[in-house]
Formats: C-alpha cells, structure tokens, sequence
C-alpha cells in the first residue's frame, strides 16, 4: 500500500469533501465535522497513524461514501444530521 497522504492533509481534505457534498458554505457551514468525528474517523479507520495508505482510504470511502449520501439526499437523516442528534 503507497503512502497517499497524511493525516493532517487528508482530513482537511475530507472536511472540503464533506462540506461540499452536503451542499454547505466552506466559510459559514451549518454543520461541519466536528473535531470528535475526524478523532473517531481517524482511530477507527486509519488506527491514529499520521500516514494515510490508497488501502485505508478506499476502506474509509465504501463507509463514508453512503453516509455522505444520507445526509444529502435524504431529508430526514439530512435534518437530524444538522441539529446535531447523529454522530
């Protein structure tokens, strides 16, 4: 597995990827990831390594992918999403 990126770079590219996914303003987003949910994101998927591998990344996406998805495009996880009651 090549190194992609690090973590650093890879999760302020994921916030820009997020954001605008869900369809939010970079300078004013309703609800962006918050710091606990890149923690999570980066224990659970990329074992709090600061190297990022293509391997790890296409893991993450087959997951965030759908659940970026929901928030989009379905009105009501896209509601739960932005008053804060989904992690």
């Amino acid at each position: 597995d090549q190194t992609e990126t690090t973590w650093p770079m890879f999760a302020n590219r994921l916030q820009r990827r997020f954001l605008r996914a869900t369809r939010q303003s970079f300078s004013q987003p309703m609800r962006a990831l918050s710091p606990f949910e890149l923690h999570y994101i980066h224990e659970k998927f990329f074992g709090s390594k600061n190297e990022v591998t293509r391997g790890q990344v296409t893991k993450f996406w087959a997951w965030f992918g759908g659940l970026t998805q929901a928030i989009r495009f379905k009105r009501h996880v896209n509601e739960l999403w932005y008053k804060g009651y989904l992690f």
